[in-house]
């Protein structure tokens, strides 16, 4: 059975000293503390609560609340007004959802009495005392300022409108009284209901009236106002409505309202709850921790035994004692101050030997694990104009233009493949293991040379990233513009024919005016008479053979760039597929280092989260240490300094970095204590009359626990 303990820490932040003594029920999921804060209520433990019984799937359990009795105890904080917030806060709600405790019981350490149940001392904590007792005052004069409290005056009251004790003789018969004494009687019942219900109204306005800072106004008698009108009306209709008792001759109202007011405002009327009182000293630690302990002891007890609650009714108030067992608690304090000691070392050494942390050195990348194949290139015959050619040059260069365009397309067809073939061959590189070498080297230095060379690689790869295949598309704008101007080019080219009959027309026209002048037939003798002619004709040739040259040469610089666009686009082609090839390899050579730094840097952050939880457990260690050594000092518990094989063989067995507090077990006392043991024991518990034996295990922390009828919160 699940058990759920309650806790308020607030008050005495020290009980946080002894948590250690319930993580061995915790790791097994037995118990669930919860710490609540009595001034906040108990709405968001509702809440944890009900969220905890879902997640955990739990349908019975039981409820523990520990609640500190302290001076002063207002009237605020009286037993009644907490588990009025318990039951509308936590258990009613939890009822609506069918979530309710199988048992629920309050422990109380009461420091307000001492060991013989005195009163305490301070005026605020007697009267909540006593409210919780009776439900009013039961001492006057003790309250100087206006109060909703009720007290002694307020049954005098009442007892003056009753009047003076009835006379029974007066009556005549008991079960048929006369009309005389039944007139009585009604008088006497209204003018004790006139006082009650002024009593009522003067108390309510005193509370509504209230100062801030008043101490001695009590809201759930507000809050009960109804209930103590209704039951007080009733009760008192019903005494004094025949047949009569003879008991009428001694009735008082104050006597019935005392009643009322106890079953509505005390403890006694508290359903629901087991209570058991445990004193605990107000000034003592050393008598506080042994209390503690005592009561520690026992909740875990009854955590293994949850019958023993069974045998104490709802509603009743009980005094817990128990009795230690003083060698037990001596043997667990000293193995629990060795075991710590043990991890301590154990934690120490292991930080130690992880100050410098290496790590192996991953295998070196193979820097080309594909290699591409050349693209083929076949050989073009480029055509030579001429001036036979000049019908047949377009069609041959057109035919030659398509031949480049289809060996453009087939080597792009090629390259795309190729690169294809290369992703499947990285791909297939990419899911083989990266495997380690012997070397050795500091985890950060490694870590900083892997960043480094992943970051040459990404710069690389910018260098390398190819760039889209444009030569097809760039062919044939080339191939359309060029085609336009060579056609036209062609178009302008001169036949032979025209060119000598242009040639010998400009010939005649700068030489015939010279010879139609000349003496003919021409003298030998005057031969430099030709020398114009001859000039002229040389120049006319040369001109005609100049002029050719230039309507020819754009013909040839568009053959001669068709060749030239061919080489630079196939070169592009070859470059980009060499850039492809090596983009491929930089790629798979960043994917391996990205993989090599994402596994050291989780190496890193495994190394660092275990030095974290180390570093972190060796405080809680030297904390717990602490907290013992604190404890121990005030209990008066000597421990040796002496190393303990079994306690170092123990931690290196149970202690495990990864776990919390509470799944480890070197943090339980309880756990420490029983190494070695073997031999179970039994605690002998009486309730009441009763008594029975129960397993105690074999660490045995109490011997008797004992349960009587409590003296000072009487049920």
């Amino acid at each position: 059975m699940l058990t759920i303990l309650l806790t308020d820490d607030t008050a005495h932040p020290e009980w946080k000293l002894f948590e250690p003594f319930f993580y061995h029920h915790e790791k097994d999921a037995r118990l669930l503390r919860i710490p609540y804060d009595v001034e906040k209520g108990y709405h968001h433990t509702f809440q944890q609560i009900y969220n905890e019984l879902i997640e955990k799937h739990e349908e019975t359990w039981q409820l523990i609340i520990l609640m500190h009795l302290d001076a002063p105890m207002s009237l605020s904080n009286r037993l009644v007004n907490q588990f009025n917030r318990l039951k509308t806060q936590l258990i009613h709600p939890l009822e609506k959802r069918e979530a309710a405790p199988a048992m629920a019981a309050a422990i109380l350490l009461d420091s307000l009495h001492n060991g013989n149940g005195d009163d305490p001392e301070d005026t605020v904590s007697q009267i909540s005392v006593q409210m919780d007792i009776n439900g009013y005052l039961t001492k006057g004069n003790i309250i100087q300022e206006d109060t909703n409290l009720w007290s002694e005056e307020d049954f005098h009251n009442l007892d003056q409108a009753w009047g003076e004790a009835i006379n029974l003789q007066e009556v005549g018969l008991i079960e048929k009284p006369t009309k005389e004494f039944m007139a009585d009687l009604l008088i006497r019942k209204q003018k004790v209901e006139r006082v009650f219900e002024r009593c009522l109204e003067e108390k309510q306005g005193i509370y509504e009236n209230r100062n801030e800072n008043a101490l001695y106004l009590d809201a759930y008698s507000v809050f009960m106002k109804e209930d103590i009108s209704d039951y007080f009306m009733e009760r008192l209709e019903k005494e004094l409505t025949p047949p009569l008792h003879n008991d009428l001759r001694t009735f008082k109202p104050s006597g019935m309202l005392k009643n009322v007011l106890k079953e509505t405002l005390s403890i006694q009327g508290e359903e629901g709850f087991k209570l058991l009182r445990h004193h605990v000293s107000p000034f003592s630690k050393q008598r506080k921790y042994e209390q503690w302990l005592k009561v520690i002891a026992f909740i875990n007890t009854t955590i293994d035994n949850p019958s023993i609650y069974g045998k104490i009714p709802d509603g009743s108030v009980y005094e817990l004692k128990e009795k230690i067992d003083s060698e037990s608690f001596q043997s667990m304090f000293q193995k629990y101050y060795e075991v710590l000691n043990a991890a301590i070392y154990s934690l120490e050494n292991q930080l130690m030997s992880r100050e410098e942390m290496v790590t192996t050195l991953f295998e070196e990348t193979k820097p080309h694990p594909h290699t591409a194949l050349e693209i083929k290139e076949d050989p073009f015959d480029f055509p030579v104009f001429q001036g036979k050619r000049k019908n047949t040059i377009v069609t041959d260069w057109k035919q030659l233009t398509k031949k480049i365009m289809e060996d453009l397309m087939d080597r792009e067809k090629d390259m795309i493949e190729d690169a294809k073939s290369g992703i499947r061959t990285i791909k297939v590189l990419q899911r083989k293991k990266i495997t380690k070498q012997h070397e050795e080297l500091e985890i950060y230095e490694y870590l900083e040379q892997l960043r480094k060379k992943e970051i040459e690689l990404l710069l690389q790869l910018e260098r390398y990233t190819p760039p889209p295949l444009t030569e097809i598309n760039k062919w044939k704008d080339f191939c359309n513009e060029t085609e336009f101007e060579l056609t036209n080019q062609i178009r302008a080219y001169p036949s032979k024919k025209n060119i000598y009959i242009t040639s010998i027309l400009i010939w005649l026209g700068l030489t015939g005016p010279m010879l139609a002048i000349m003496d003919w037939p021409p003298a030998i003798a005057e031969w430099h008479q030709w020398i114009f002619p001859a000039l002229t004709t040389i120049s006319v040739i040369g001109t005609s053979y100049i002029a050719v040259k230039r309507i020819t040469q754009p013909i040839h610089d568009y053959l001669k760039d068709t060749e030239d666009k061919q080489k630079k686009l196939f070169k592009d082609q070859g470059d980009k597929h060499r850039d492809t090839n090596e983009y491929l390899n930089i790629f798979y050579a960043l994917d391996r280092t990205q993989k090599k730094r994402m596994q050291v840097e989780e190496l890193l952050l495994m190394e660092q989260e275990e030095n974290h939880l180390l570093r972190f457990h060796l405080k809680s260690v030297r904390e717990a240490l602490d907290s013992l050594q604190h404890i121990s000092h005030y209990l008066h518990i000597e421990k040796r300094d002496e190393e303990n094989e079994e306690r170092r063989a123990f931690v290196q067995a149970k202690f495990k970095p990864s776990e919390d507090i509470i799944n480890n077990v070197i943090y339980s006392p309880i756990v420490c204590g029983e190494t070695g043991l073997t031999e179970r024991f039994t605690t002998e518990v009486h309730i009441g009359q009763s008594g029975t034996t129960i397993d105690s295990g074999k660490l045995r922390l109490l011997t008797h626990i004992k349960l009587e009828k409590d003296q000072v919160y009487l049920s």
